[in-house]
């Protein structure tokens, strides 16, 4: 499975959400940014397996400069990053940039085992541009609740291994924006909920977020507020990022 995937694996429901929201993030790439997206020239880079392609996306995960992850992207799927794809790789780059890898990373390589897409993504609207014959697979542990998880699909071209993403057609750009723009009105919804928390409530959900709870948390507030899992789920995102 050729997929981003950022989740704390203690429920079924939250490894469905999560599965679902990384599908916009499903790691597609990066060419076509603006020059502003860095203040730096991209490092020169060169991946001759798998495994070193990996070592290298923790690197420029790390360094949280675009040009860096750019490097790495597979030549076939850099051009078809362009002004009328730009929403789609802009808002990928940035979501890729947002999972760094702790201190205690395990990498894993193995053959991919067919082309099929991420789940969510139709066939019809997105395609690779290239086929991808590996993936690397990134786990660590942010906390002791949580597992996070990075899976990329990777493709050799004259000896040397790049990130392959799906490239969207013009029916898939549409369904992204659309998307882009419910995911948006979403979030503030969730900001707005989460403002209007009890003190006494905000307090011990913020309790269970810092013990790594999540799950606990987001079934708390659902019980309280009566929402879906996703409005929870995003609610809890807000509280997280929050300055406390």
């Amino acid at each position: 499975m050729l997929v981003t995937i950022a989740m704390a694996v203690t429920a079924a429901s939250l490894r469905q959400y999560k599965a679902l929201i990384t599908v916009v993030v499903l790691s597609a790439a990066l060419a076509g940014l603006p020059n502003s997206a860095s203040a730096h020239p991209a490092e020169k880079v060169a991946a001759t397996t798998p495994g070193q392609l990996a070592q290298l996306f923790v690197k420029a995960v790390r360094s949280k400069d675009p040009a860096n992850i750019k490097a790495l992207i597979h030549p076939a799927v850099l051009a078809c990053a362009n002004e009328t794809t730009r929403e789609y790789f802009d808002y990928i780059l940035n979501k890729d940039l947002e999972d760094e890898p702790g201190e205690n990373y395990k990498i894993t390589v193995t053959e991919t085992a067919n082309n099929s897409l991420p789940p969510g993504l139709p066939e019809g609207l997105f395609q690779y541009p290239v086929k991808p014959t590996r993936q690397f697979q990134i786990d660590w542990n942010p906390t002791a609740y949580k597992s996070v998880t990075v899976i990329r699909a990777v493709a050799a071209q004259n000896g040397k291994w790049f990130l392959v993403y799906p490239c969207p057609n013009a029916a898939g750009m549409k369904a992204f924006h659309d998307m882009n723009v419910k995911r948006r009105e979403q979030q503030e919804h969730a900001r707005s909920l989460a403002g209007a928390l009890e003190p006494q409530r905000r307090y011990e959900l913020l309790a269970l977020l810092k013990q790594g709870r999540k799950i606990d948390a987001v079934k708390k507030y659902q019980s309280w507020a009566g929402v879906d899992l996703t409005t929870a789920m995003q609610v809890m995102d807000v509280l997280e990022t929050a300055p406390q």
